[in-house]
């Protein structure tokens, strides 16, 4: 009895993460078209335009993981599937970089980066790429010290 109620309630976990999947992808739908409509106004300046650009970048990055949720049982078996792509690690380290230093500013701690000269080409998951990533700079971000700035100096 005990494990057909686990399986049940497994069961229901999966529904519920496919229905929140299926609902969030309405709203990701509106702000990707505001994005677009921004986009396509060409009256924006440069930083308008970094935002703009920025922030599609974090849509397509929502898309996915919501097109992940969607397929609870590939999740649940843990089979993720790979979007192997030719790629600039150089240029998803700036674009990851760009999105998270307003978190860093806003705790009031350095966020200092030096790149290599050159393209550095690879096949990987851009996506899998910069959530990696994003999760290191997030724990640095929680972990580490205020600066002297914060501290008071």
């Amino acid at each position: 009895m005990a494990q057909e109620a686990l399986l049940q309630a497994d069961q229901r976990k999966d529904e519920f993460l496919a229905m929140l999947a299926h609902e969030l992808r309405n709203p990701l739908a509106t702000v990707r078209n505001g994005l677009t409509i921004l986009g396509l106004t060409g009256q924006a300046d440069a930083t308008t335009s970094q935002t703009v650009s920025m922030m599609n970048r974090q849509v397509d990055h929502l898309v996915r993981m919501v097109d992940d949720l969607l397929d609870v049982s590939r999740i649940s078996r843990g089979k993720i599937e790979l979007r192997w792509e030719r790629l600039d690690l150089r240029d998803l380290v700036v674009d990851v970089l760009e999105a998270i230093r307003p978190q860093y500013e806003l705790s009031h701690k350095g966020l200092h980066a030096s790149f290599w000269p050159s393209a550095l080409v690879l096949r990987g998951d851009a996506t899998r790429l910069t959530q990696a990533l994003t999760n290191l700079l997030t724990n640095g971000l929680r972990y580490t010290y205020a600066t002297r700035a914060r501290m008071g100096k």
